[in-house]
């Protein structure tokens, strides 16, 4: 993880405090920022708020992601994911 000063971008991979439970952290790709409009089949069209991000899983399947929680503030967010660390074999930096 790097902590970072500046405006998250979409695509990117990071560390936040799970809006239900502060005390567990979550990793997730920024996919939507304030002002997007997120359509889905699974819930009604959303406007993301000021200061706050869509997060998703990349693993649909099995995500816990801003499908369930809804758009993550600004404030939660902790870090840039950089490097994979698990698996083993996918040891790296993210591209």
């Amino acid at each position: 993880m790097s902590r970072w000063i500046g405006e998250p971008k979409k695509d990117h991979i990071y560390s936040f405090k799970y809006p239900r439970d502060p005390r567990r952290k979550h990793i997730k790709r920024l996919k939507y920022k304030s002002g997007d409009i997120v359509r889905a089949k699974s819930m009604e069209t959303t406007t993301i708020p000021q200061k706050h991000f869509w997060m998703v899983s990349d693993n649909r399947d099995t995500g816990n992601d801003s499908f369930v929680y809804g758009p993550v503030s600004r404030g939660l967010i902790e870090a840039e994911a950089k490097y994979i660390i698990w698996p083993s074999e996918r040891i790296g930096k993210i591209q």
